[in-house]
């Protein structure tokens, strides 16, 4: 059954109030987007306080018998020294999903985070990873971009709860 599975997740909450784990668990690294130059894409802060929140700036669909597209940007990176601009384009078609992001503008470091659901089994394969979904059925990744990590980590599906699931985190090349 198409949609039927989650693929991705973000990391979850498993406490509230102000410690480390807490505040990590809001961070951009905890959800499925890009991070720059180590600085979050709206600011978190203590337990449930956020400030200069990214705003939408465009959304792009294409759709047809083959695929679908979506492309959005968002500028939560504005304010910092150098303005950039993150744009993600997510492209689904029969048997892969492509993830393109761009970020414009000058940075020293990019990073996406990819979290998947515990049900998913993931394996990397040289620049692609390959999702298994619990029906067997299997989905490719392709990763465009520079240095791809799958790890172990832990998601928190409801105040906590704790499962293990895995984390692909990409470096962008610029």
């Amino acid at each position: 059954e198409t949609g039927a599975q989650r693929v991705f997740v973000n990391s979850g909450t498993s406490v509230y109030g102000l410690s480390l784990k807490r505040l990590n668990q809001r961070k951009t690294a905890a959800h499925n987007t890009v991070e720059v130059d180590g600085k979050d894409s709206s600011q978190v802060w203590s337990g449930f306080r956020v400030a200069r929140r990214a705003s939408i700036l465009e959304t792009l669909t294409e759709q047809n018998e083959e695929y679908l597209s979506i492309t959005s940007s968002h500028d939560g990176y504005k304010r910092l020294k150098s303005p950039v601009v993150h744009n993600r384009n997510w492209h689904f078609a029969k048997n892969y999903i492509q993830i393109k992001d761009n970020l414009e503008g000058k940075f020293n470091s990019g990073k996406a985070y990819y979290h998947f659901h515990p049900h998913i089994k993931v394996e990397k394969l040289g620049k692609s990873i390959e999702l298994t979904l619990p029906n067997d059925k299997k989905i490719i990744l392709v990763a465009d971009g520079g240095h791809i990590l799958l790890q172990d980590t832990e998601w928190y599906p409801e105040f906590g709860k704790k499962i293990k699931n895995k984390t692909l985190t990409m470096d962008f090349d610029h």
